[in-house]
């Protein structure tokens, strides 16, 4: 069910719309020996945006994958660093803390790696 019709101003659907462009069409053509001859630049003329890269199969799945990859690591992260948080893991197990603090370090370097990645492939698809 219908229940409202738009229609621009002095513009109508079928036969009419048709008489209406070439009326229109012809006006144009008349504007342009008036100018000269030379033919109005439309929107047709103006160069279409460049079509966007297709990414490749694998990085298509890279793609679908980092997200999840750059959360796993950030709950990884904070994880570390609560544990990291607690005064008596230094007393404790030195050498566990030692290896938590290297790997906090080594999932930065991941992260950064990882959302780096994600741009180059993201731009990429933009094109």
């Amino acid at each position: 069910m219908v229940t409202q019709v738009v229609v621009a101003e002095g513009r109508a659907g079928g036969a009419g719309n048709r008489r209406l462009q070439r009326l229109g069409a012809g006006r144009a053509s008349a504007g342009a020996a008036a100018r000269g001859g030379r033919p109005r630049k439309s929107a047709a003329a103006a160069p279409a945006p460049a079509p966007r890269a297709k990414l490749s199969y694998k990085e298509q799945r890279e793609l679908e994958e980092l997200p999840a990859l750059i959360a796993a690591l950030e709950d990884e992260q904070s994880t570390l660093a609560i544990a990291l948080a607690a005064p008596d893991i230094y007393r404790q197990n030195p050498a566990e803390a030692k290896r938590m603090t290297a790997r906090v370090e080594a999932i930065e370097g991941e992260l950064l790696a990882a959302l780096e990645k994600w741009e180059q492939i993201e731009a990429r698809a933009k094109g």
